[in-house]
């Protein structure tokens, strides 16, 4: 108990992380490979708390496993054999059965990049869709090309909403990915987050790499006091009567909005609320659709 009380605190997805690194033995410095390892135990074996990925540049990514690497890097984790161990014995026995598991199953290709990455795009294509590297496997290209196209034909004009709530950063762009939106438009009022990845400075980031426009519309947003002491759907309900009423004031901003919306055709309102009928981006939606015979989804 001593020595647990001494190791750097982590959360239960970076005690995953150090696990799979202590029983690989550090043995990859190829990002390639850990990258699909991780995604395949996820995929195959159900982890709990392990990490959501999308679509990249070689396969499989995802920005949350980046970013806790470099905690692990930061806290002196990775290249202490015996912190890594320690982690592994803080883990659920479920949970260290099936990372052994997976060693086990895949013992025989574990270090050899072209076999892990084949089997990666061919029992997942849509995780292929954006790879650099995805040519060098031409039976699986045509069903990664497949899915991508079929993304990509979606072109009606179409407004969308979502929010973040419960969801990974690869989770919410995976859906902006899989609806061809090609804009994000940020309507919250204050732009920081405690969760990562949602802040303006990351979410600008991630939508540059990823290809999608970031584009901040803070002025119409609700301001967070307003926000406080929201507890029925009575209050939100109140609230959205009041926001309402104002945004005839904000012409100029919505004016800015349609023109956003008929010139990029499908561009997606987000903000925090996870449900439609708590936030304000749906009486945001409704107005700037208002006499329009346009779609409107909410993810």
């Amino acid at each position: 108990m001593e020595i647990i009380n001494k190791l750097p605190k982590l959360i239960k997805r970076q005690k995953i992380l150090a696990a799979y690194f202590y029983l690989i033995g550090r043995n990859t410095e190829k990002a390639t490979l850990y990258y699909k390892h991780l995604f395949l135990l996820s995929k195959e074996f159900n982890l709990r708390d392990a990490y959501d990925f999308l679509p990249y540049k070689f396969g499989p990514y995802s920005f949350t496993l980046q970013n806790d690497l470099r905690v692990l890097e930061e806290r002196g984790v990775l290249k202490n054999l015996d912190l890594l161990k320690d982690y592994l014995s803080q883990l659920d026995q479920e949970d260290i059965d099936k990372l052994v598991s997976f060693f086990e199953k895949y013992r025989k290709i574990l270090l050899n990049v072209d076999d892990v990455v084949r089997l990666t795009y061919k029992e997942y294509p849509y995780f292929a869709i954006n790879s650099e590297i995805v040519s060098k496997f031409p039976d699986i290209k045509k069903n990664a090309f497949l899915i991508k196209e079929k993304i990509n034909a979606q072109q009606e004009l179409t407004l969308f909403t979502l929010g973040y709530e419960s969801r990974s950063i690869e989770d919410f762009f995976n859906l902006l990915i899989q609806n061809n939106i090609n804009s994000l438009v940020d309507v919250r009022c204050n732009r920081f987050s405690m969760k990562f990845g949602f802040s303006d400075g990351k979410l600008s980031f991630f939508c540059k790499s990823l290809g999608i426009d970031y584009v901040p519309f803070s002025e119409l947003g609700i301001e967070s006091d307003k926000r406080q002491n929201l507890h029925l759907q009575e209050d939100y309900d109140k609230l959205f009567l009041e926001y309402r009423r104002q945004l005839p004031s904000k012409k100029i901003h919505l004016n800015k909005l349609r023109k956003l919306l008929l010139q990029k055709k499908r561009i997606a309102l987000m903000c925090f609320e996870l449900e439609p009928h708590m936030c304000h981006r749906t009486p945001l939606a409704e107005e700037l659709l208002s006499g329009k015979n346009i779609p409107f989804i909410s993810l």
